[in-house]
């Protein structure tokens, strides 16, 4: 098994995006035909209600490479009411049948 090497921060959220105003928690990667690699994450709003979103990242050598970062949620809050209207975390990404499925835990407001 190969040695864990820290690396530092591979990805910094955009300062503008309004439901991503706090980290970029439990990156969880998904790798795509081309090589390349979505990794969706768990960020927060100015009132602490978590969002999932994505970005894409290239490996080159050495190195990773951000190649493209989704400006609005995969999945977002729900509505006022439903089980994710407090937000909601990324928990897995199952493979199955060729197609990638991401689960979601739904947050307690």
């Amino acid at each position: 098994m190969p040695a864990f090497e820290k690396r530092g921060l591979l990805f910094e959220l955009p300062r503008d995006l309004g439901w991503a105003v706090s980290h970029a928690a439990i990156p969880t990667p998904d790798r795509l035909d081309d090589g390349s690699y979505h990794i969706y994450y768990s960020a927060r709003d100015a009132d602490n209600r978590a969002s999932i979103g994505r970005f894409r990242v290239k490996i080159e050598g050495d190195a990773l490479r951000v190649v493209e970062i989704e400006r609005v949620p995969v999945l977002g809050l729900g509505e006022l009411g439903a089980f994710d209207d407090a937000g909601v975390t990324v928990s897995c990404l199952v493979q199955h049948a060729g197609r990638s499925h991401l689960g979601a835990h739904a947050e307690l407001g």
